[in-house]
Formats: C-alpha cells, structure tokens, sequence
C-alpha cells in the first residue's frame, strides 16, 4: 500500500479527542477496563502485534508497545500528545476522569488511605509487572512471585476480606493487577494463593473483562478487520 495511506491514517486518528492504541493481552488492557467501567469517551483503536513494527506506530512510541494514548489538543503546536506509559495514563484517567473519586481514593478526605493506595499503584507498576515482562519461566523472577510478590498481594484481600485490592467496591488498581494474573493463570502459578485466584475470577466476571483481553473484540470499525492474524490493520499499512 502507499504511504498516503498511512497519512489518512493519521489524519483520522488525529482528529478525534482522544484515542488510545490497543491490544488485547497487553498493557493496554487494564487501560480499556478503565474506559469501559469509567465510561471514558475515547476511541478505541484495536491493533494486531504485527502492527507494532510499522512506522505509523513507531512515530507514535519508538519502543513499538501499546499502550500508545494519543491527546491531539494538548500541544496545538505539533498537533497531538502522546502518552506511552500504563502508569501514567492511568493516573491522567484519575484525575481527568474520576473527579468524583468513585475508582481512586481522595487524598484530602482520608491521606493514610490514599497512601495505601498510591503505594499499590507503584507496587503493581515497578514490581509486580516487570517480574512477568522479565519472563516468570526464569526462576529467580517466579521464586520472588511466589515467595514475596503473590503473598503481598494476596495479604490485601485476606486480612482485610476484601473483594478487590482495597476494599469492596473496584478500582483503577483492580484493573492494572489485571494482565500479571491473567499471565500467572496462564503459567500455572496462581493457583497456590486461592484468595488471590478468587479474585481475579472476580476480576474476569467483569463486563469489561471480556473488550480488554478478548482476541474477538471489535475494532472501532467492523470493515478495518483483517481476514487473517497475521495481516496489519489496513490503515496501518504504509
């Protein structure tokens, strides 16, 4: 296809408020729960792993990973902003979006709380996801989940009988706990910390469980879908 392709690729993308680059398994995950329990109006762009080599993507994030979280109107001068970190998304999707506190604690109404909180936000970022990132078949990386990581986490829903991380009611935490124990299911090392399988079948019975990780969800338009996985986007063919 011709690289004018890719043009009007960015030229329909850039005119949206807000798009956010996905695919399903990954990091973006927790991201599009977070939309659809959040109600977020952001178009959802589904992508395929092949498509995280094409230069379109690249622009975007050099690494070639989603989550990629386009805002065009934040820097009028180079026509988009561009959001890359699963952390830092999620924070802006707190205060951008949660202002009634509904999915993150108000720090003025309760600090110890909203500490709590915070600490397990940079808990699940900086600890919990690199152990699966660095690969869990490594055994020092699964003897740290299963010694150290896996009982932390779990000590949050027992001691306190919580049905999510810090209380009854979800949060944006319970969304980002989301991909490391799907990929702990997968691997077979969830199953020695029953409360913490509990909840993420908890996690799973969602209705926004199945738009973030389902193979089979939609993209944002039904005839922008390949016949074979192993095709691109056609918009992002260039």
């Amino acid at each position: 296809s011709s690289k004018n392709e890719g043009s009007a690729f960015l030229d329909f993308f850039t005119t949206l408020d807000v798009t956010l680059f996905h695919i399903p398994g990954s990091l973006s995950s927790p991201l599009v729960q977070a939309v659809h329990e959040m109600h977020i109006a952001v178009e959802l762009l589904h992508i395929k792993k092949i498509d995280l080599k094409n230069t379109t993507i690249l622009e975007l994030n050099p690494l070639g990973q989603v989550p990629i979280f386009v805002l065009p109107c934040l820097r009028p001068e180079s026509g988009e902003t561009v959001l890359v970190d699963v952390g830092c998304i999620a924070m802006y999707f707190m205060e951008k979006y949660d202002d009634g506190f509904k999915f993150h604690p108000n720090p003025k109404e309760n600090l110890e709380i909203w500490t709590n909180f915070m600490h397990l936000f940079f808990y699940i970022i900086t600890t919990v996801y690199p152990l699966f990132a660095d690969n869990l078949n490594i055994s020092e990386n699964r003897q740290r989940w299963v010694n150290i990581v896996a009982p932390h986490l779990e000590s949050h829903i027992i001691c306190w009988g919580n049905k999510f991380i810090t209380g009854n009611n979800v949060s944006i935490l319970d969304f980002l706990m989301g991909p490391a124990l799907n990929d702990a299911k997968d691997l077979g090392i969830l199953s020695d910390f029953p409360a913490l399988e509990s909840y993420f079948q908890r996690l799973r019975k969602r209705p926004s469980w199945a738009p973030a990780y389902s193979t089979d969800a939609p993209s944002y338009s039904a005839d922008l879908a390949p016949d074979s996985a192993d095709e691109p986007s056609p918009l992002l063919l260039t």
